[in-house]
């Protein structure tokens, strides 16, 4: 999983079968489909997905740690 995804600038570097963007803010992952209409993004995770790997890139410095 992608969390964090924003518009699925990294999406490609995956299999499309196994790839799930998440990224809350719906805008975003609309772009996202626009721009990668092979691959699954989401704006909710629900119990019915499990993952091995969860990638998080750039979603830290978006986080008021204040």
């Amino acid at each position: 999983m992608d969390y964090g995804c924003g518009i699925g600038r990294y999406a490609d570097l995956f299999n499309p079968v196994k790839y799930i963007g998440y990224d809350p803010i719906r805008k975003a992952t609309r772009l996202a489909k626009s721009r990668n209409p092979n691959y699954n993004f989401v704006n909710e995770i629900g119990s019915r997905y499990q993952f091995d790997v969860v990638l998080m890139f750039t979603v830290l410095q978006h986080i008021d740690f204040d």
